[in-house]
Parts: structure tokens; sequence; C-alpha cells
């Protein structure tokens, strides 16, 4: 029968990991399960997933819609200027386009990381997508494939697992 064993606990001793090795049959079977469990219910393979620090999401459309306002005012205010350029009122204009372009600067770097935040999250869910695919062919085919595949295909789909005695916790 297989082990697994701390590999800390191999390298520097009892002291250092209070893990014990378990049987690679109990491990293996509670990873089917929560493949299973996968399968069964894809929503629940983000339970899995690597969380990553997420910024507050905000709409997209309301930073365009926002950014096409302020554009409008700032050729509006520059008109204005242009037909009372040596009033009184011009260095208040200025001032307000100044600022509205200050502005219009913040909306586009905002923007731009809403963007980039969206395509990482599509990125995500396609990884997500793609690993239950692969966690349904292997229970598909299980009893078909050879154990060198069985455990390729866990490589492909499990980042991490980590055993604390008493419950597995994996990430895809």
């Amino acid at each position: 029968s297989t082990w697994y064993h701390c590999p800390r606990r191999e390298r520097e001793g009892v002291a250092s990991c209070d893990s014990k090795a378990i049987k690679a049959e109990l491990l293996d079977e509670k990873v089917l399960e929560i493949f299973r469990e996968i399968e069964h219910d894809p929503e629940v393979i983000r339970q899995y997933m690597k969380q990553e620090e997420k910024k507050p999401a905000g709409s997209t459309d309301a930073l365009r819609k926002q950014i096409l306002e302020n554009g409008q005012k700032i050729d509006r205010l520059t008109a204005t200027l242009a037909e009372n350029g040596s009033s009184a009122a011009a260095k208040y204009i200025i001032a307000q386009i100044e600022k509205l372009d200050i502005e219009q600067i913040e909306l586009n770097r905002k923007l731009s990381e809403q963007s980039v935040e969206m395509r990482r999250q599509q990125a995500r869910l396609r990884g997500a997508t793609e690993k239950r695919m692969e966690i349904t062919r292997l229970l598909e085919n299980f009893d078909e494939f050879t154990m060198e595949e069985k455990n390729e295909i866990a490589r492909t789909v499990i980042q991490s697992a980590t055993w604390d005695n008493e419950s597995l916790f994996l990430t895809l």
C-alpha cells in the first residue's frame, strides 16, 4: 500500500510537522468524492478554484457614459472659451477644462483596470470550465485509465492539495 507523507516532516523531523502519513487510497477516494461532486453540480468547482483578491466591480458602461459626458462638457467649454477668449471668465473656463481633463484621465485609468479585471474573470471562468471537463473525462472513463493516466489528469486539474489529518483542501 502507498502512503502520502509530509515532506517537511521527512526533511526536518517530527517536531516540524504534526501531520501523520495517510494511505494514498483514502486520499485518492476523497479527491474522487470532490470530483464527483463537481461533476454533479458544475457550480461546486468555484469552491475549489483559487480565490483572487477581488476589486470592486463597478460598471464599465457607467464609466464610458461619464467619459462621454465629460468629453461633451469639455467640448462645450472649449467652444465657449473660443467665443469669449478675452473675457474675465476665460480663466475660470480654462480651470474647469483642466479639472475635467484630470477627471477624464482618472476615469480612463479606472476603465482600463476594470477591463483587465473582466478579462481575468473570463480567463478564470474558462479555466474552471476546462478543469471541470477534465474531471468529467476522468470520471467517465475512470476504469479504462491506467494509474499513471489518472495521476496525470489529476495533476493537470489540481494546483494544490493539503491534508490536515481530518480534511482535504484542494485548490484547482
